[in-house]
């Protein structure tokens, strides 16, 4: 136990190479501790020592609870979803990719017939609260597809097979179509009513999106802007991705393999409903009983730290969790810009124009 704390101390120290001898020795001494061998495999794992990593990895998962396994596929394969990590430690994840999931095969219950999922959305679709979803170690056990984070996807780029590629990926009708992907794919592009889109994008912009150089850009200039003149300000902003939004309303004669969802039916009275169509175009095939417990744990109420929907807090990335909240917004000016820069776009979409 003294080893351990050490080597846990010196860790938080960042002193790796010490806190790994110790780890080390404590495994040396009580080779049942499996936790050990997870921390040796990290710190190998941040030192792109990956071979070295694996074999930790390995020792780490010769004993057959699912407890064990689950405990891996959360801590290392979402190791690939963190921002902070390096762009070389992630190019190197994706290489090992199937190696680190073929230690959890014994763990799968259903193997899919789909070699790959392409989750495709626009932003403010609850993208990141589906990929919570689509990354859980219950879907992996019933698809026996891993979680790939759609970051590590580079053009004409294969991602590996047996995933389900998740995350914000604003991606166009015509260049899925281009992508490289395996005969049995599925794909699925999530949708929302375009007002809301503008309303949500405004308060993330403005006050709770994770900071990045055009964040940054768009938060200072919209700070020294009153609400309507920002929100005006971001459907400008916004142009990119009504094209988007225009090329999957377009889209004729989707394929079987291709699937349009609401975002209101994902998040609405429909949800179970809606997940099971999402699930079986997908072919993830676990037990209802399994889904409704696995989305009551991402409850938007457990998720934002307590609030129901419709009670608003700008400053969470949860703000508000409703639909149709455009109407507390749009005035003449705002609704007429709209309608010059997208269009019959609301429409197209299915959405009714009031």
């Amino acid at each position: 136990m003294l080893y351990l704390n050490l080597a846990n101390i010196l860790c938080k120290q960042e002193q790796f190479e010490e806190a790994k001898k110790y780890y080390q020795k404590c495994a040396d001494l009580q080779p049942n501790r499996e936790q050990v061998y997870l921390y040796l495999g990290d710190i190998c794992f941040s030192n792109n020592e990956m071979s070295q990593a694996i074999q930790y990895y390995h020792q780490y998962l010769e004993k057959p609870e699912a407890s064990l396994a689950e405990s891996y596929f959360n801590h290392i394969l979402k190791l690939g979803f963190s921002v902070r990590d390096s762009q070389e430690k992630l190019k190197r994840f994706r290489l090992e990719h199937s190696n680190l999931v073929n230690l959890l095969k014994p763990h799968v219950h259903y193997n899919s017939i789909v070699e790959n999922v392409y989750h495709c959305c626009a932003p403010r679709t609850a993208s990141q609260w589906l990929k919570k979803i689509l990354v859980d170690f219950r879907v992996y056990q019933y698809s026996g597809l891993a979680p790939f984070p759609v970051g590590l996807i580079e053009e004409n780029t294969q991602i590996p097979q047996r995933t389900i590629q998740t995350g914000t990926f604003p991606i166009s009708y015509e260049q899925l179509l281009k992508m490289q992907k395996p005969e049995a794919f599925k794909a699925f592009f999530v949708i929302r009513d375009p007002r809301d889109l503008v309303v949500s994008s405004y308060f993330a912009n403005r006050y709770s999106h994770v900071e990045s150089q055009s964040v940054l850009k768009n938060r200072q200039k919209l700070s020294d802007l009153p609400i309507e003149e920002g929100i005006l300000c971001m459907i400008d902003a916004l142009e990119g991705l009504f094209k988007v939004l225009q090329s999957w309303a377009k889209a004729k004669d989707l394929s079987q393999n291709i699937k349009l969802i609401r975002y209101e039916d994902l998040t609405g009275d429909n949800q179970l409903s809606t997940f099971k169509v999402l699930f079986k175009h997908c072919d993830i095939a676990i037990p209802e009983n399994l889904l409704i417990k696995l989305l009551e744990d991402y409850k938007f109420n457990k998720l934002s730290g307590g609030r129901n929907k419709g009670d608003e807090d700008y400053l969470s990335h949860y703000r508000k969790g409703v639909a149709g909240d455009w109407r507390n917004y749009f005035n003449d000016s705002i609704q007429q810009k709209f309608y010059e820069s997208t269009g019959n776009l609301t429409s197209l979409l299915g959405y009714s124009v009031d």
